[in-house]
C-alpha cells in the first residue's frame, strides 16, 4: 500500500529512526562511557573507603558529593542501558504492528497506545541522561577540590595522584554523553509532535 494511502506508515518509519538513535546510545555511547569511567570508578571506590580521612582535608560536603554522585553514576550505568533495551523492544513491536497490518485502520487503536508509551520512554531516557550528566558535573567539581589538595593528601593516601586520571575520565565521559544528549533531544521533540498526530487518527469502524 502506498504510504500516502497508509495513515500509519510514517509512524513506523519514524520509530525506525528513533530505534537507530537508541541503539547507538546503548551499544555505542554507553559502552564508551562505561569504558571511559573505569578509572573514576576504581579511584572513587578507594576514595570513599577512606572518606573520613579525606574529609578532614577537603571537607565533609565534598566527600558527601563524591559518595552521592558515585552511587548515582554507577547505578545509572546499569539502569539507563536497561531502560533503552526495553524501549527498543517496544519500538520493534510498533514497527511490526504497522508493517504486518493488512488493514492499517484496524491497528490505529493499538498504535496510539504503543506509540504513546514509546514516546514516554524516550522522554524518560532523555531525562535519565540529563541526570547522568548532572551527576558527572557534580563528581567533576568535587574531584577538582580533591586534586587541589593532592599534595597534602599524599601523606594520607599514597594513591591520591590517581585523581587526575579520574577527573579526566569524567570529562571524557561527559563529552561523549553531551553529543548524544543533543541527538536524543531532537528525537524526543520530533516524537512528541508525532504523538499528537497519532492521537488524532481514527480507528477503522
Amino acid at each position: 500500500m502506498p504510504q500516502q494511502a497508509n495513515p500509519v506508515a510514517k509512524f513506523a518509519d519514524a520509530t525506525d529512526e528513533y530505534q537507530d538513535v537508541l541503539s547507538d546510545l546503548w551499544k555505542g555511547v554507553f559502552k564508551k562511557v562505561d569504558s571511559a569511567l573505569k578509572p573514576m570508578i576504581a579511584f572513587g571506590s578507594k576514595l570513599i573507603s577512606k572518606g573520613k580521612d579525606i574529609a578532614r582535608t577537603v571537607g565533609l560536603s565534598v566527600m558527601k558529593t563524591i559518595e552521592s554522585a558515585f552511587k548515582a553514576v554507577t547505578g545509572m550505568l546499569k539502569s539507563i542501558p536497561a531502560l533503552i533495551k526495553r524501549a527498543l523492544a517496544l519500538g520493534k513491536e510498533i514497527i511490526a504492528l504497522v508493517r504486518k497490518a493488512a488493514d492499517p485502520g484496524k491497528v490505529v487503536k493499538a498504535l496510539r497506545k504503543l506509540f504513546s508509551r514509546y514516546v514516554a520512554m524516550l522522554r524518560e531516557i532523555f531525562s535519565a541522561v540529563s541526570q547522568f550528566i548532572d551527576q558527572l558535573d557534580a563528581m567533576g567539581t568535587a574531584l577538582a577540590v580533591v586534586e587541589k589538595f593532592k599534595t597534602v593528601l599524599q601523606f594520607v593516601v599514597s594513591w591520591i595522584g590517581e585523581v587526575s586520571g579520574a577527573s579526566g575520565a569524567v570529562k571524557r565521559a561527559r563529552g561523549v554523553l553531551a553529543t548524544a544528549h543533543k541527538s536524543l533531544s531532537a528525537s524526543v521533540r520530533k516524537a512528541e509532535k508525532l504523538n499528537k498526530e497519532v492521537m488524532k487518527l481514527k480507528p477503522a469502524a
